[in-house]
């Protein structure tokens, strides 16, 4: 598996949460993190919902350690996980100390469906 990040092509500088922060938005950014058993997948939305960033790595043999190469990460792009809430799911969820909250993926299955579908969405868990 191929590590992978990307930052929005909107951003050119400053990140626009900063940016929107400052400005009094009043949504927050946000971090999610899901580590899985094979791939931690990560994300930094900005105030409107927008991806500003985004990574893929192996979570390899340690949830621990995967964390803290996501918060290097984050860091090297300018994204603090001190300064934003951070949500973590998945396999390895209850290994980010920095995390704020820690939800469950069919909690986040959930959710996802009801964001895209509404209340007719269903979800199962097989």
């Amino acid at each position: 598996m191929h590590s992978f990040a990307s930052r929005s092509k909107r951003d050119n500088g400053e990140a626009s949460w900063a940016r929107n922060l400052r400005q009094g938005a009043t949504h927050m950014a946000g971090i999610g993190i899901d580590i899985g058993s094979t791939a931690t997948k990560a994300v930094v939305a900005d105030p409107s919902g927008a991806i500003a960033f985004k990574l893929v790595i192996p979570t390899g043999f340690s949830s621990v350690e995967v964390a803290e190469q996501v918060r290097r990460a984050f860091s090297c792009e300018g994204f603090e996980v001190d300064e934003m809430p951070v949500v973590a799911t998945g396999y390895g969820r209850v290994a980010v100390p920095y995390a704020n909250k820690v939800v469950t993926e069919i909690t986040c299955h959930a959710r996802g469906a009801a964001a895209l579908f509404g209340e007719d969405g269903t979800v199962i868990d097989i």
